[in-house]
């Protein structure tokens, strides 16, 4: 980490300063950070459990090499983590789901629209209906804010 710069306002000189100092890099409430998150979908289901979602801005959604076939991601949202959750829509109507490659790992950047909600599950799903995962399926989330 460099050295700052600081400006010594009295006498209009520049000094170096002896202890490095921390950049302030908050973005939001929280400082800049990476947050791992594992979730997962248990087996013969196909919502995972709820993920607390009040204090990010953006994220990245890693999927597992296998899914069962034709399964998309969509989200279920939900302004309380213990209420009842439903499906996520965009301004214009649309299901807000990833195509995801069912055969190989992939990462995906998670929907802005996500980013109102309180909570969210991720859901497997095709066409709004469940894609229920005859295996459990474990998914990570970096997430930032």
């Amino acid at each position: 980490m460099g050295t700052w710069i600081e400006i010594n306002r009295k006498e209009d000189k520049m000094a170096l300063s002896s202890v490095p100092k921390r950049p302030d890099t908050r973005i939001g409430r929280h400082y800049w950070n990476n947050q791992g998150v594992n979730v997962s979908v248990p087996i013969n289901t196909a919502l995972s459990t709820s993920i607390e979602n009040r204090d990010w801005a953006g994220g990245i959604l890693y999927c597992p090499s296998a899914l069962e076939a034709t399964t998309k991601i969509a989200f279920k949202v939900c302004n309380t983590q213990l209420g009842t959750y439903i499906p996520l829509y965009s301004q214009s109507g649309a299901l807000v789901e990833i195509a995801v490659s069912i055969s190989a790992v992939g990462a995906y950047a998670l929907p802005e629209e996500l980013f109102a909600a309180g909570w969210f599950q991720v859901w497997t799903e095709t066409g709004g209906v469940n894609v229920t995962q005859t295996t459990a399926r474990a998914f990570g989330l970096s997430m930032k804010g």
